[in-house]
């Protein structure tokens, strides 16, 4: 924690309802869910120094919260001292849990590994996993297509 003392800690727009989903997610890009992991590893210390819109205390998270979690997600080589993303319960009262990390000095992973700022190869992964899930529940066998604009798409088809 020598020289620039600052914590960004931040959330994305996803709300994680299915921990099967978000585990399969995890394993295609290479990271891990750790279930019931009460912390997520970041700065430590709430600088008050981020306001960008993602900036979690802008809105409306508690800085005395952070750090604390329900679930937590790793990179598959973790090393002890990485920042790791936190999933803490949703704030609406609704059953699920929303995404936290600190996304400033070994946070910057996360957005450099999925996509950029708001994760969205992280999104895309879990919505795939989602529908997976849905349709092969159902009877159908799945396929993923990764369309040349790199979107993924899930194909559902009766067996």
């Amino acid at each position: 924690r020598e020289g620039i003392h600052i914590s960004h800690v931040a959330t994305i727009e996803m709300f994680v309802s299915d921990l099967d989903a978000l585990e399969s997610a995890c394993k295609q890009l290479g990271l891990v869910l750790k279930r019931g992991q009460s912390t997520y590893q970041w700065y430590g210390v709430w600088m008050n120094d981020y306001n960008a819109q993602r900036a979690a205390a802008m809105r409306g998270f508690d800085p005395a919260q952070f750090g604390k979690c329900d679930h937590a997600i790793q990179r598959e080589n973790h090393k002890p001292g990485d920042y790791e993303i936190g999933l803490v319960k949703r704030r609406d009262g609704q059953p699920g849990w929303e995404v936290v990390f600190d996304d400033f000095a070994s946070g910057n992973y996360f957005p450099a590994k999925l996509g950029g700022p708001d994760l969205p190869e992280l999104k895309n992964e879990y919505s795939a996993s989602m529908a997976e899930r849905y349709w092969q529940g159902r009877g159908y066998v799945t396929q993923r297509t990764y369309l040349p604009n790199n979107e993924l798409q899930v194909e559902a088809f009766r067996r």
